[in-house]
């Protein structure tokens, strides 16, 4: 093997391990975003339950001070506090289902990225 040949051979050497180093950022990249898009998709799920969680206890409170009040009250879905209460339960339980479908998705680009 003369010195070209050599030189050759290290230069494709070189360029396959660039060109590997190339794949694995890029690979590493989108997992980055990945994890980074899902921890925030993480923390608006989070902070959608705890809104969540706020409505039943007004929604408890409600219910609980007209007992108190008047032990043989009844509380209706139609009464306007109430159905507002329900609404905002029904749409927070939504967006919280929207965002766990997300989650549970596989990344499009980091399947790309995998091939």
């Amino acid at each position: 093997m003369n010195t070209e040949e050599l030189k050759e051979k290290f230069k494709q050497g070189v360029d396959k391990v660039v060109t590997s180093s190339k794949k694995a950022i890029g690979k590493a990249g989108v997992a980055m975003q990945d994890f980074s898009d899902k921890s925030v998709i993480r923390i608006e799920k989070h902070q959608l339950e705890t809104k969540r969680e706020a409505e039943y206890i007004r929604l408890g409170e409600l219910v609980a001070a007209r007992f108190l009040a008047e032990p043989s009250a009844s509380v209706s879905a139609s009464e306007d506090t109430v159905a507002t209460i329900i609404k905002e339960i029904s749409r927070y339980n939504e967006e919280i289902k929207k965002r766990e479908e997300t989650l549970a998705e596989e990344h499009p680009k980091t399947k790309d990225a995998e091939e």
